[in-house]
């Protein structure tokens, strides 16, 4: 897993239900371009745009051709925030499993430290020069990990 959680927690989760709800409404009132220049400025992906600013634009424009009722709607029901957690279910995973975080992606870091120690047979690596879109932003590395993973017995 890439930048993964397994659910937000007590006050956190019920600040993130807000935060997507209020988002979602505003989507739905100021519309997709609205939108789409606020996803632009969120810091948490100052690295993709820094780093891939040819992808970065082929993801924005997608962004803006999206329906924003349709947007606002997957936010509701698939909203960082909107399943139940589930980190006490992660010691019960029995196949070999990698965590990933980039390594300027610091709330995800953490988050996989605390994945890699819940899974019995996991470990989290990290990947150099790199934010929240690892995959994107040093896909060569993400590669190497996963070829590395695959490759063990």
């Amino acid at each position: 897993m890439i930048g993964a959680h397994a659910g937000f927690e007590g006050a956190a989760r019920l600040a993130r239900i807000e935060a997507d709800e209020a988002l979602a409404q505003r989507i739905e009132r100021d519309g997709i371009d609205w939108f789409a220049d606020h996803w632009r400025s969120l810091p948490i992906f100052d690295g993709l745009a820094r780093r891939r600013p040819d992808l970065w634009e082929s993801l924005d424009a997608a962004r803006r051709a999206q329906d924003p009722r349709r947007l606002a709607a997957a936010l509701r029901g698939m909203g960082g925030a909107a399943g139940e957690p589930f980190w006490e279910r992660l010691s019960g995973i029995e196949v070999p499993t990698l965590v990933i975080a980039g390594a300027e992606d610091h709330p995800y870091l953490e988050h996989a430290r605390r994945l890699a120690g819940l899974i019995p047979t996991s470990r989290a690596e990290v990947v150099p020069e790199s934010g929240h879109a690892a995959h994107l932003e040093n896909p060569a590395a993400v590669a190497a990990l996963v070829a590395a993973h695959l490759s063990r017995r």
